[in-house]
């Protein structure tokens, strides 16, 4: 028997391997190192891989933390660098100070880690307007592709 044949790729989406209609690897998000300091407490930066940005908001971020990282009305500083191999490892996108608005915890059944919703209070506006954008052209990234594989 014979190869089975592949199908052709849509015009702008990734070449296809094998037989495989989407690759989770095209999906694959902008990676972040976050770095996190409750200012109020004194205590250290929390590692980057304990903390993840859940999300962007109107110059205010939510960041999933330890639980015990922080309290409602703590300053904290923040730093974002991107920590995906097509960007300068390590380079900050955002260097901030906020105020820590409220406190959720994740899960009923998990008193590990909580969501903190973060007001910016002190940042470069440019540096904000380029994480936004990175987050925004990732997302037309995938919606060409998504638009692409439909034909």
């Amino acid at each position: 028997m014979g190869k089975k044949p592949q199908r052709p790729a849509p015009p702008s989406a990734p070449a296809q391997q094998d037989d495989e209609l989407i690759r989770a690897a095209d999906f694959v998000s902008v990676r972040l190192d976050v770095h996190f300091q409750n200012l109020l407490s004194g205590s250290g930066v929390v590692p980057a891989e304990q903390v993840t940005l859940d999300e962007l908001g109107d110059k205010a971020l939510v960041l999933g933390l330890p639980a015990g990282s922080c309290n409602v009305s703590h300053g904290v500083m923040i730093e974002i660098a991107r920590a995906d191999a097509s960007a300068r490892k390590g380079a900050p996108v955002l260097k901030a100070t906020g105020k820590v608005r409220g406190i959720e915890k994740l899960d009923e059944d998990d008193d590990k880690r909580v969501r903190a919703h973060i007001d910016l209070v002190q940042y470069d506006e440019e540096s904000w307007e380029r994480l936004l954008a990175l987050f925004s052209g990732r997302q037309l990234e995938i919606n060409r592709f998504l638009a692409a594989v439909r034909g």
